[in-house]
């Protein structure tokens, strides 16, 4: 037994050296595994701290914009035409073309002339300084007037503000569109682009509107 227990450590002996580095070389593996792991653990906290810090700065920003900046609230308006005064030429133009073809064909179908208006509401927190009316108007002629070849049409124009139609914040606004009483069918469609004093730009997507003159659009001749 004590042959085999020197024999052994005399091998140790021997080896000694070669075990040391290899219990070493193992320890560095092992520790290096351990770094690396721990490194890369440690980037990625960092990262998803940064997101959510940049997140909340985002969003901070972006309330602050929203607490600061204009809404625009646009409201149709129907009223009785008492003048042509601050409608567009363009719209004057649609006005006077459908009142000639109705007076010559239908003048029994003509009524009382009403006007379109978009009342601007601005119930933001800050001025708007610009804004375009962008509108489009779809007009049907009806059976009656489509038989004696009268076709329908449609026209745009655009309505730019005044250095005076600035809107503050609470303030409203009263723009006229266009005339109506004379158009048998008409859709009214408009969309509307603005900006604030803050250099914020908006838009109020695409919406219609619908007018029309029944006894017009209706109309049978006794022949039919």
């Amino acid at each position: 037994m004590e042959e085999v227990l020197k024999n052994i450590l005399a091998v140790l002996s021997d080896n000694t050296i070669e075990i040391i580095a290899l219990v070493v070389s193992s320890l560095s593996t092992v520790l290096w595994g351990f770094y690396v792991w721990f490194t890369i653990k440690t980037f990625r906290e960092i990262k998803e701290q940064t997101k959510i810090h940049t997140k909340s700065l985002m969003e901070i920003h972006e309330q602050t914009i929203l607490q600061y900046r204009s809404f625009l609230v646009a409201k149709p308006v129907e009223s009785e035409l008492n003048d042509f005064v601050d409608f567009s030429e363009d719209a004057i133009k649609i006005h006077q073309q459908w009142q000639k073809i109705l007076m010559n064909n239908l003048p029994d179908a003509a009524k009382q002339e009403e006007s379109f208006t978009l009342l601007f509401i601005n119930r933001g927190k800050s001025d708007i300084i610009k804004w375009q009316i962008k509108v489009t108007v779809f007009i049907e002629p009806g059976v009656y007037l489509h038989s004696l070849t009268i076709q329908g049409d449609t026209y745009n124009f655009n309505i730019n503000s005044k250095s005076t139609q600035q809107i503050g914040p609470g303030e409203e606004l009263c723009i006229k569109i266009i005339p109506f009483g004379f158009y048998p069918k008409a859709r009214i469609n408009w969309q509307i682009d603005y900006e604030d004093v803050r250099n914020n730009k908006d838009r109020i997507i695409e919406q219609d509107y619908y007018v029309s003159n029944k006894i017009a659009y209706d109309y049978k001749s006794s022949g039919t």
